[in-house]
């Protein structure tokens, strides 16, 4: 597979989205939001009906597969390793946005090369 993150939410949280890059950020700022042409982790925490709502977005573009696993299991997992088998948000496709209780998950990112 490839490198793990175990997302930790609180209630500090409202929103994140995380994104991997091969090499840095092209001579950028890695924390000034994410370059285009890259895979991203999207979430925002506490965000209604006491849900935490995350997604895999490809819309600025595609550059690692990503799978994104909730440590609780009532919450569905997403996976993308490419535009065409994306589960995940993509350019001209639905709104595959999930839903999670608020407090009951951390979520586990892995990148795959």
């Amino acid at each position: 597979m490839g490198n793990k993150w175990d997302i930790q939410v609180t209630d500090r949280w409202k929103a994140a989205t995380v994104w991997a890059t091969e090499g840095g950020c092209g001579g950028a700022h890695c924390n000034t939001g994410p370059p285009t042409g890259v895979t991203q982790f999207e979430i925002t925490v506490d965000g209604g009906w006491s849900n935490d709502y995350y997604d895999i977005s490809a819309l600025a573009g595609f550059n690692l597969g990503l799978t994104v696993a909730p440590t609780n299991p009532t919450c569905a997992s997403q996976i993308c390793t490419s535009l065409s088998t994306c589960q995940g948000v993509v350019p001209g496709g639905p709104d595959r946005t999930k839903a999670c209780k608020y407090g009951s998950a951390s979520y586990v990112l892995t990148f795959i090369k």
